[in-house]
């Protein structure tokens, strides 16, 4: 399919009256031109699973000619490679938001979401402390924040459970989970985090593992099931 098929001086040549609705550059690219006088549109269409759909990929002039064929490329790509482009902006655009609430919450001095942290604070005061005395609830806080979360505290609760090996009191991280380079992650060793006989005691309590349960399976309650 023919493409550039536009110049940047059929851009500057557009006049605000004209009538025409878009310029076509070609292979799904084109400009939606703004009948209000505002700035013009530029859009890339394509099929993916049998289905058609439009990509923004800005506005001109802030967007020029070049950058909106690189943009348009990026798209033919990730088309020909199967994947959505829509569906890869918003993916990222998650992923960013996410990055974000997480350095939010970290200046904020919180837990990040998910975490062994997070999920133990939560069956602390949901949980614990319904049942237990304050003092009791009291003892058990400080036990989590001296012996279980500077180990444990960041770790998401998931698969990674499986980790830990509480009858031999050890935390087994797999070598690709660790902040290597490639070929560290790829051929080095596992690495492994004693635990204290403190923290052991804390990770068997039943309700605590019960709260780990429901928020690995995305539930939002933290009580016992």
């Amino acid at each position: 399919m023919p493409r550039h098929l536009l110049t940047d001086l059929h851009l500057k040549n557009i006049k605000p009256d004209d009538t025409r609705k878009r310029l076509n550059d070609g292979d799904g690219l084109f400009l939606l031109l703004s009948v209000k006088g505002g700035a013009h549109a530029w859009r890339f269409s394509y099929t993916i699973n049998g289905t058609r759909k439009t990509l923004s990929l800005g506005t001109y002039p802030d967007t020029g000619l070049a950058l909106a064929r690189r943009k348009a490329d990026e798209a033919r790509a990730q088309v020909a490679a199967g994947t959505d482009p829509s569906d890869a902006r918003k993916a990222a655009r998650a992923d960013r938001e996410k990055k974000k609430a997480a350095q939010q919450r970290e200046a904020a001095g919180l837990p990040a979401l998910g975490s062994f942290e997070d999920v133990a604070r939560e069956w602390l005061q949901e949980v614990h402390s319904v049942k237990v005395s304050p003092d009791h609830a009291e003892r058990t806080r400080i036990r989590l924040e001296q012996h279980v979360f500077p180990w444990l505290g960041k770790m998401a609760l998931s698969a990674e459970w499986a980790e830990l090996d509480l009858d031999g009191g050890m935390w087994t991280i797999p070598g690709h989970r660790m902040k290597r380079n490639l070929q560290g992650k790829t051929t080095g060793p596992d690495h492994l985090v004693p635990l204290s006989r403190q923290a052991v005691e804390l990770l068997r309590e039943p309700n605590l593992r019960r709260t780990h349960a429901t928020a690995a399976t995305g539930s939002v309650c933290a009580r016992p099931i």
